[in-house]
């Protein structure tokens, strides 16, 4: 069954470790900071970003986990407490790249997170886009115009 939900409660969900990257996920891959560009693009184009799956589970210690866009591993105690009070988490099997992209564009999720800038998963990203947004909207409204 197809569930949508918005960016507000993803970041709301990883900000809480509810949503996690098992530890079987490959690494953060999406370094171009032009595929990130037109990511955030098609966004604000409101074009369809595709599907994202995940698994849930009722055991947050099913796998060792990674907190979304840091290297930071889930400490055991955590995901233990989440176990106590019944909490169901969400393994992110699919979207990694892209809900990490849109989670630093749009907000500052990952950086209150992590451990310290140095276990963002990539450099790329702690450039942020905010600096480059105006040039973003700019390539958004070329691309509605060419679509118009």
């Amino acid at each position: 069954m197809a569930n949508i939900f918005s960016l507000k409660n993803f970041v709301n969900d990883i900000k809480n470790k509810t949503i996690l990257l098992p530890d079987f996920q490959r690494g953060f891959v999406w370094t171009d900071t032009e595929k990130q560009s037109r990511l955030a693009a098609s966004v604000l184009t409101k074009l369809p970003l595709g599907t994202l799956l995940l698994l849930e589970s009722s055991d947050p210690l099913e796998y060792k986990c990674r907190v979304i866009g840091t290297k930071d591993e889930v400490p055991d105690n955590t995901l233990e407490e989440l176990k106590e009070n019944s909490v169901k988490v969400k393994f992110l099997l699919d979207g990694q790249q892209r809900i990490t992209v849109l989670t630093t564009l749009f907000t500052d999720a990952i950086f209150e997170i992590a451990s310290g800038i140095s276990n963002i998963v990539s450099s790329s990203l702690k450039n942020r886009f905010f600096w480059q947004f105006q040039n973003i909207i700019q390539m958004a409204m070329l691309m509605i115009y060419l679509v118009l």
